[in-house]
């Protein structure tokens, strides 16, 4: 499926996201200078789409954004490259400990729920602070409830100060759920 396609499905889950929230004749959802879904005013949400899967949320509440994100499970080259992207240096350790003890059998699954996870994180942040948070910004703690995902919970740091109200080592919980088709969907609520 091409970009585009993802792009319009992802649209339409905004425009039933919005129905569901009782508005009968949902505006369009516009683009954002930085790439950002413009939602309607009054109206907080988040869109993400991978594949075959497009997914949004939305809410009427003022004092919460939302962030979702959907990833298809694949394999990240490698863990070197990973490192220098997104993942901190206990994120990294973690990782490896995991592969080790799995022969490497949950390297796709885990760095997948790494990298959904700190999106929507970023989704819900950007729009409460107009700060464009990097990966490094996050480190998320993992445990063996990760792998069965028997929590659907991950928990979440800032790894430093994001503004007055959002400070270095403030917390997070993150739902996460590994669907159908090899697919990761993570939503978080800030």
């Amino acid at each position: 499926m091409n970009r585009k396609t993802e792009f319009f499905l992802g649209r339409k889950a905004a425009f039933n996201s919005l129905k569901n929230l009782g508005i009968s004749s949902p505006p369009p959802i516009l683009i954002g200078k930085d790439r950002e879904p413009i939602w309607p005013k009054g109206i907080n949400g988040s869109i993400s789409h991978s594949g075959k899967y497009a997914v949004s949320i939305s809410s009427l509440r003022k004092d919460i954004y939302l962030g979702i994100d959907i990833q298809k499970i694949r394999e990240i080259k490698s863990i070197k490259r990973l490192t220098k992207k997104i993942a901190t240096d206990r994120e990294i350790l973690l990782l490896e400990n995991f592969s080790s003890i799995y022969q490497n059998s949950l390297n796709p699954f885990l760095q997948t729920i790494l990298f959904s996870a700190k999106e929507a994180i970023y989704k819900a942040f950007f729009v409460a602070t107009k700060e464009k948070l990097k990966f490094l910004d996050i480190s998320i703690e993992f445990d063996k409830s990760v792998i069965t995902l028997s929590k659907n919970e991950l928990e979440a740091f800032l790894t430093r100060d994001i503004n007055k109200e959002y400070k270095k080592g403030k917390s997070f919980f993150i739902k996460t759920f590994h669907l159908e088709g090899d697919y990761i969907l993570n939503v978080f609520i800030l």
